[in-house]
């Protein structure tokens, strides 16, 4: 590494120097909550495990929720709203619920309560009573969004390694892309043969493991929680920790990402299905395409954070992102098999972009909100951004047709790595002098 951004002892300093991140000064560079190596090597085992496991009950619904939406007779408006409004509640209640689990010192009861009363709400929508109506579909699914606590898990994985084992996160956050792959391609075959009902019986089964197993296993309160039970927590502390000048624009990136993103993950498929006539199965099948790259991506993702930086993994993610929704653009019905090739792009963005992002959101609050962070960061790319894109592109998908939707977002998504590049030039200086080190 050059000598302007490996100044420090550890890899950590080394992306302090890069991005000009000084890091939370409650921390230090051992923050780990486990000091012994075997139980360490255990905890990461457990980890990669739950994160297989939360990513295969995922993808039971995940994009099939549109499939179950356009058999339910909805259309491509109806589904932007129930999409959007789903992230516009989960906006609120998600920070919400990692605020109150910073609060109480105890991830494991929020999570266990949110994720067992959100799949028992969902499974409500395989009942003839619900589905019958559109506005039954979508309060049921305003009140699962009322549980939905995302990203308290990458609070907890990122408190067990601390800053020395950092490098482990993307290596266990790839079992949730691997479980998301094989499990859309396995649903969109299971869905193609027994109808999207067995959606829900394999989504029960799965969470019902999924809240067993973080039942036993995971403690109520970590190591580094039982040290902060006598610290008291105030949400202004994390309100001027992300008023910072590169934080509001860190969040309003994320904001046109997950709108971008949110364009693809719930759109895509009534693209693939309506206009090019493809089968839910070849729509499950490009899905498992998008970790092809992904895989690899997490699991070098901390050396890659050396050599990008925060700023690079971001263009580079953006730049992923813009090609594969123009390239969408290009495709037919004689030339849709292409699709397999271009979803390997979503691997780049989303590794790229969720790796960096994480870690930029965990250096840059105060220790004890680190939950609280990590939801926000959730609830502005999934929610928030993902609201945005979901409202915005099943509209103009209905009314200007999918080419436009993916022309104009790739255009958008561009303007946006015009304005990062710009932002690196007036406020990042440092990130451009360690580039040209190089």
């Amino acid at each position: 590494m050059p000598s302007c951004i490996g100044g420090g002892t550890t890899a950590d300093s080394a992306l302090s120097a890069r991005d000009g991140t000084h890091g939370n000064s409650t921390t230090n560079d051992d923050d780990t909550c486990i000091k012994d190596g075997a139980s360490l090597r255990r905890h990461i085992l457990l980890l990669k495990c739950l994160y297989f496991m939360n990513g295969v009950s995922t993808t039971t619904w995940g994009r099939f929720g549109t499939i179950y939406y356009l058999e339910k007779g909805l259309t491509s408006s109806e589904i932007g709203v129930i999409e959007g409004v789903m992230p516009a509640v989960q906006m609120i209640f998600i920070p919400l619920w990692g605020f109150v689990a910073d609060k109480i010192h105890s991830r494991k009861t929020i999570v266990l309560g949110t994720q067992f009363t959100s799949s028992c709400v969902l499974c409500t929508l395989a009942i003839p009573i619900i589905y019958r109506s559109y506005t039954n579909i979508l309060t049921v699914s305003v009140i699962m969004s009322l549980f939905v606590s995302t990203g308290i898990l990458d609070a907890y994985t990122l408190d067990i390694l601390g800053k020395k084992h950092f490098k482990e996160y993307g290596r266990i956050r790839l079992w949730h892309a691997f479980a998301w792959g094989v499990g859309a391609l396995s649903m969109g075959y299971l869905t193609d043969l027994y109808g999207v009902d067995v959606n829900f019986i394999i989504y029960g089964a799965l969470s019902t493991i999924n809240i067993i197993a973080l039942g036993m296993v995971v403690p109520r309160h970590t190591a580094s929680e039982r040290q902060l039970l006598n610290t008291n927590i105030h949400f202004i502390d994390f309100l001027c920790a992300i008023c910072a000048p590169r934080m509001l624009f860190f969040y309003f990136e994320m904001t046109v990402v997950g709108a971008g993103m949110a364009i693809v993950e719930r759109l895509l498929f009534i693209y693939l299905k309506g206009d090019l006539h493809t089968s839910t199965t070849f729509c499950g099948a490009t899905v498992l395409a998008t970790v092809l790259v992904e895989l690899p991506l997490f699991h070098y993702a901390y050396l890659l954070l050396q050599i990008f930086g925060h700023h690079g993994m971001f263009l580079i993610g953006m730049l992923a992102y813009v090609v594969r929704v123009f390239l969408y653009t290009l495709l037919s019905v004689y030339t849709v098999n292409w699709i397999f090739a271009i979803e390997i792009l979503h691997g780049v963005t989303i590794a790229c972009v969720w790796s960096a992002a994480v870690e930029f959101a965990k250096v840059n609050v105060p220790r004890e909100l680190a939950s609280t962070s990590q939801t926000f960061l959730a609830a502005i790319l999934s929610c928030f951004g993902g609201g945005v894109g979901s409202i915005l592109g099943g509209y103009i998908m209905e009314n200007r047709g999918s080419v436009y939707l993916y022309r104009g977002s790739s255009i958008v998504v561009a303007s946006v790595m015009v304005a990062h590049l710009l932002y690196i030039l007036v406020f990042e200086k440092r990130f451009i002098v360690s580039w040209v080190s190089l």
